[in-house]
This record gives C-alpha cells, sequence and structure tokens, in this order.
C-alpha cells in the first residue's frame, strides 16, 4: 500500500460520524476537515479533501424497547415491571437514558429501582412526556387503572 514518509496509509479513508446538525473536525492523515450535517442527516457524506478520501456517516439514533417489546399478557389489574433497555452505535447502554416519548392512556408509569418489590410511591409517578428515567437499570413499572379491561369488579 502506498504510504508516505510519516507512515500513514494514503488509501485509508478518514471516517467521522455526525448527527444531523452537528459539526466535525478532524485532522488526519495530513488534512483538516470540518462538516456540518444537514437536516436530516439519512446517507453518508463522501468528499475528497487535499487527496484524502473523507467518510461521514450519520450516528444512529439511540433505539430502546417499544411498547410493543413489552407485552404482557396476564391477569387485569396486575403491575409489571419493565426495564427500558438501549443501544446505540456511538454511546456506551450505561450512558444512555431512555426519555418517555408518550404516556399510557390506561394506567400510570413510575420509576422504580432495579431491586423494587414493594408499591409505587406517588412521588415517582412519570407525569410528563420528556421525562427522563435514571434509575439503576432504567426501570418502570406500569400500573393499570382498576378494572381497565371491563366495565367493573367481576364484569368481562
Amino acid at each position: 500500500m502506498p504510504k508516505q514518509s510519516n507512515g500513514y496509509d494514503t488509501t485509508a479513508p478518514m471516517v467521522l460520524t455526525a448527527a444531523a446538525g452537528e459539526t466535525v473536525t478532524s485532522t488526519q492523515h495530513g488534512t483538516s476537515f470540518t462538516y456540518t450535517a444537514p437536516t436530516p442527516f439519512t446517507s453518508t457524506h463522501v468528499t475528497v479533501d487535499n487527496g484524502v478520501n473523507v467518510h461521514v456517516v450519520p450516528k444512529e439514533p439511540p433505539t430502546g424497547a417499544t411498547a410493543a417489546d413489552n407485552l404482557h399478557i396476564g391477569v387485569e389489574d396486575g403491575e409489571v415491571k419493565i426495564q427500558l433497555w438501549g443501544s446505540s452505535s456511538w454511546a456506551s447502554g450505561a450512558n444512555l437514558v431512555p426519555k418517555i416519548t408518550a404516556l399510557p392512556t390506561g394506567g400510570h408509569l413510575y420509576v422504580v429501582d432495579y431491586g423494587s418489590t414493594t408499591s409505587v410511591d406517588e412521588a415517582e409517578k412519570i407525569v410528563a412526556v420528556g421525562q427522563l428515567v435514571t434509575s439503576a437499570g432504567r426501570y418502570v413499572r406500569y400500573v393499570p387503572n382498576p378494572d381497565g379491561a371491563s366495565s367493573g369488579p367481576g364484569i368481562p
């Protein structure tokens, strides 16, 4: 492979990652490069800067559990604890903090700790979209409305 006297591979591209609207800057392979990603940023930007191939790859947004992933079949009025796990190509899982994007219509969510086995505390109730779940293990407890699946106790 062709190499310049300073030892870097002149055929290898410079690869950077950027989120939509983010400006990235790098000085590698004998060139300085700055790029501001458009919004939305959905495909890799490729350019040649001072003879160096530069690829700017979109950061994928973190993904996590959805309501469909956490479907639980069980007894009506039963509480369920859900871990809001996630993954990202650019941040380690321990650094990800889930954000509530929608509130349930048939009950309430509460932030709980990993080992919590006691009933929920009203102070921990999630009351607004946008609230972050920062508890250990990123757990929430869903508590359905009483008799939410029927018109009254014992009525199917």
